[in-house]
């Protein structure tokens, strides 16, 4: 939730990238641009990044009552679930961007 950031209005995308053991949310607008990089505890795939519409992930995010937030997905290009926590009944599902995306 501390990159909430990058999920602002203005912002029309937003980039996570997931990289030794950290994840890596950025976004920028016309007026600004930043990036904030937490520590993640993975399983799967070490490496991966994707695009996601900045509000759609805003809204998932926003939802969540925890401080943290659970992700996961199958692969690039595939569907993200965001939940409070991995076994959570509450589900926010997000359609990646494709890669042409700004």
């Amino acid at each position: 939730k501390r990159a909430r950031l990058f999920l602002a209005k203005d912002v029309l995308t937003t980039r996570f990238t997931l990289a030794g053991g950290e994840l890596t949310i950025a976004g920028g607008s016309d007026v600004s641009d930043g990036t904030s990089t937490i520590a993640a505890t993975v399983t799967g795939e070490p490496e991966m990044s994707w695009v996601l519409d900045a509000s759609y992930a805003a809204n998932a995010v926003s939802a969540i009552s925890r401080s943290s937030v659970w992700i996961g997905l199958n692969g690039h290009n595939q569907t993200v679930v965001f939940r409070p926590e991995k076994t959570a009944t509450q589900t926010h599902v997000v359609m990646p961007m494709t890669k042409g995306a700004n």
